[in-house]
């Protein structure tokens, strides 16, 4: 927001900026309610980008940005909403009691109150374990928490601030639980459309543990900008900790051939010449192959959805695989008389997904390791489905 003039000296002290004649996000939010992710994802990228320039220029360096809806005015042409940073930040030495307190003394109406409580950030609240926590890391929590009150169009619900003191160490239990995806409704774990993914990455710039966020802040504006090849890029870490110990592929083997025991007759004729080392080995390397086949055909779709419809090409990576992997199926199938049951295919998906929820030794608790298996999911059934509508006109 350019910044014209100012007077610190009168009382009350005011500045003066351009005019902006959309008004304030707060505004905005109170008129439409939610807000389509498409639109969320545009103004949190703009203002992402602006709060990061003003960081490379110093400014702000011992403050975090307030950053909230009644700070950031709109300008809106048609269906573009351009977002204006305000200058106004927290000093981040303020914390604990303290900032509760001050808060409470501001002279601010009481939907400006409550979007100030709404907006705390917990590290800003009492003392969180780990390393200190940089401004910009704090910046990321507070862009999620926008996006989180755009998404949702309702105000956080704001952290309990009873007594509190100036080295409180209960933050986490202080704040509720702020969740895009309802696990017990089931809705979510279908497949995704953009929305989900987009959750994915608000969900992880909110997390109360600022260990449990993005690392830095370029890393955040890149999952904001590019949610699709995020959810790859947490699948693709997922396997590289999976794929060392046995127990992943094992475990898949076992799943599926419990699920499609019509199946195992096509595997068991791999390398019969070979010792049992030598066709695990090259059981495991079977797999291997189909899983970062599909992780690079996942990525392609989704880089070839930001190209303009009329661009777009056939793929590439899957293509010859496809007609080569349907004429043996159908081959093997054939001399053993087999018929290739579609269903095959989802639950190879499947099986490869819950076996990895259980390999990764990071898969977190019960609601993290439902969303680790979703994302697998999500990742791996593009290819799948596009391995199956191959096979199904091979045959």
């Amino acid at each position: 927001m350019p910044l014209y003039s100012a007077d610190l000296t009168a009382v009350p002290a005011h500045y003066v900026t351009r005019f902006v004649s959309g008004g304030s996000l707060a505004a905005l939010l109170e008129k439409t309610g939610k807000l389509q992710w498409d639109r969320v994802q545009q103004i949190l990228v703009k203002l992402g980008r602006a709060v990061e320039s003003a960081r490379e220029k110093g400014l702000l360096n011992r403050f975090y940005f307030d950053l909230r809806p009644s700070h950031i005015l709109i300008e809106r042409w048609g269906q573009i909403f351009e977002p204006f940073l305000s200058f106004i930040g927290r000093d981040t030495e303020q914390r604990g009691a303290s900032l509760v307190q001050h808060l409470r003394e501001l002279e601010q109406d009481e939907a400006d109150k409550r979007e100030a409580f709404a907006y705390i950030l917990p590290e800003q609240l009492g003392m969180t374990k780990g390393p200190v926590v940089s401004p910009e890391i704090s910046d990321a929590y507070l862009l999620g928490l926008m996006g989180y009150h755009m998404l949702t169009g309702a105000l956080p619900e704001p952290p309990d601030t009873a007594n509190l003191g100036d080295d409180d160490e209960t933050v986490a239990a202080r704040f509720p639980k702020r969740e895009l995806f309802d696990k017990e409704s089931g809705k979510e774990w279908v497949e995704w459309s953009d929305w989900q993914y987009f959750a994915v990455v608000i969900e992880k710039l909110i997390a109360i543990d600022p260990r449990d966020r993005f690392p830095d802040y370029k890393s955040a504006m890149w999952a904001l900008e590019h949610p699709k090849l995020y959810t790859l890029q947490r699948v693709r870490d997922s396997y590289k900790r999976c794929a060392i110990p046995d127990q992943f592929f094992s475990g898949f083997y076992s799943r599926f051939f419990e699920r499609c025991p019509e199946a195992k007759p096509l595997f068991s004729s791999l390398g019969k010449k070979l010792d049992e080392g030598a066709r695990w080995r090259r059981q495991k390397g079977m797999v291997d192959s189909a899983v970062l086949m599909l992780f690079s055909y996942f990525a392609e779709v989704a880089e070839q959805q930001t190209i303009a419809e009329e661009y777009r090409q056939d793929s590439t990576i899957l293509s010859y695989f496809a007609r080569r992997h349907a004429d043996v199926l159908a081959s093997k199938a054939g001399r053993k008389g087999l018929k290739v049951a579609p269903e095959w295919f989802d639950e190879f998906v499947d099986s490869l997904a819950e076996s990895a929820c259980i390999s990764d030794r990071l898969s977190g608790d019960d609601r993290s390791r439902l969303l680790l298996r979703e994302q697998w999911r999500q990742v791996l059934k593009p290819g799948s489905d596009y391995l199956k509508r191959s096979h199904e006109v091979a045959q």
